[in-house]
C-alpha cells in the first residue's frame, strides 16, 4: 500500500474554496487547509472584551479593529487565516482587489509589522 501525497493548494484555490463554502471554515498554510472547530461562549466573550478595549484606545486614530469574519492572507509565510481579532492602522490592500482578505503588510526595514493578528 502506497500513501498518495496530498495535492499542494495555492492560497487562490483556499480561497475560492472558502468564498465558495457556506459554512465551513478552514485555515491555509504552505499549502495545506486546516479545518477550523467553531468557537465557545468564554472563547467569544474574552474576545469582545478585548475589542471593546481595542476600540477604545484606537478612537481618534487612524486604525481599525476587526473580527474573525475578515480573512488574513499574511505573504511572508504562505498563509491565510481567520485571526480572532486583528487592528490595522493606515490604509487597507487587499489580496485580488476584493474586500474580504487584507493583506499583512510587509516588515518595514527594522523587521517591525504595523499590523499584529492571531490572538
Amino acid at each position: 500500500m502506497s500513501l498518495q501525497p496530498k495535492p499542494r493548494l495555492s492560497c487562490d484555490d483556499w480561497l475560492a474554496g472558502e468564498r465558495a463554502s457556506l459554512d465551513a471554515r478552514g485555515e491555509y498554510i504552505d499549502g495545506a487547509v486546516y479545518a477550523m472547530s467553531g468557537g465557545t461562549f468564554e472563547h467569544n466573550a474574552i474576545i469582545s472584551n478585548i475589542v471593546g478595549h481595542l476600540l477604545l484606545q484606537m478612537k481618534g486614530r487612524p486604525c481599525r479593529v476587526f473580527g474573525s469574519v475578515l480573512k488574513l492572507r499574511v505573504r511572508t509565510t504562505d498563509a491565510g487565516k481567520y485571526s480572532d481579532l486583528m487592528s490595522f492602522c493606515g490604509e487597507p490592500e487587499f489580496h485580488d482587489g476584493r474586500p474580504d482578505v487584507l493583506l499583512n503588510p510587509e516588515p518595514d526595514r527594522r523587521g517591525a509589522v504595523q499590523h499584529h493578528s492571531g490572538l
